[in-house]
């Protein structure tokens, strides 16, 4: 997937996001004096993180591994791909990762960097947030501008505590820890997940 085409997928899923929610109640907001994690930090406000998933992509930049993070509000049934298939998040976290050696994903720090080379391990420059606010029917979607996101890997978990910045000059602050599956979008002639991973990126 190159970045024009991750823009466009995720603009549109914003879109449907936005006619999904806006019969839905206020979003889960968590408590901003909490210090747990599976959180991120917002605009003054601590939006709570339960679910997710990791789209294993092969390949990205070359002599990179591509992973895409998608953390989200609520579980989600990301193997649905009937048309009736419902979204119950009201916001989600994006994250375009790729780590250094193409043949695996390594934890470590991933910076921001928009050049066309990189030395080390990167977030790519195609990343993007959107946060969905149902309560008051209006969606805002923004491209990270700087910043890292640290991954620790431990078994099957993965630990995201990112610190970066928006176009909109905010900062989002939070990590999330979670037994992610490995949805593998390398071989799709033989996998089952590439069409459910489209029906959910173009709702």
């Amino acid at each position: 997937m190159n970045k024009n085409k991750a823009l466009h997928i995720f603009t549109v899923l914003a879109f449907s996001f936005l006619l999904f929610t806006n019969c839905k109640e206020s979003s889960t907001v968590a408590d901003p004096d909490s210090n747990t994690d599976n959180n991120f930090l917002y605009d003054g406000k601590t939006y709570s993180l339960e679910s997710g998933i990791i789209y294993d992509n092969g390949e990205g930049t070359t002599g990179f591994r591509n992973y895409d993070f998608i953390l989200t509000e609520k579980q989600e049934d990301f193997e649905d791909s009937s048309e009736d298939a419902d979204i119950n998040s009201d916001y989600y976290v994006y994250f375009w990762l790729e780590s250094l050696g193409a043949n695996s994903f390594m934890g470590g720090t991933f910076n921001f960097d928009d050049s066309d080379e990189a030395e080390a391990s990167h977030l790519y420059d195609g990343a993007l947030v959107i946060i969905i606010n149902a309560s008051e029917e209006e969606f805002e979607e923004h491209f990270v501008t700087a910043g890292s996101v640290d991954v620790t890997i431990s078994g099957d978990t993965y630990t995201l505590d990112f610190d970066v910045t928006l176009n909109n000059n905010k900062t989002m602050v939070g990590k999330f820890s979670y037994d992610f599956e490995i949805i593998d979008e390398t071989e799709p002639l033989k996998s089952a997940t590439p069409d459910s991973k489209k029906h959910f990126m173009n709702r």
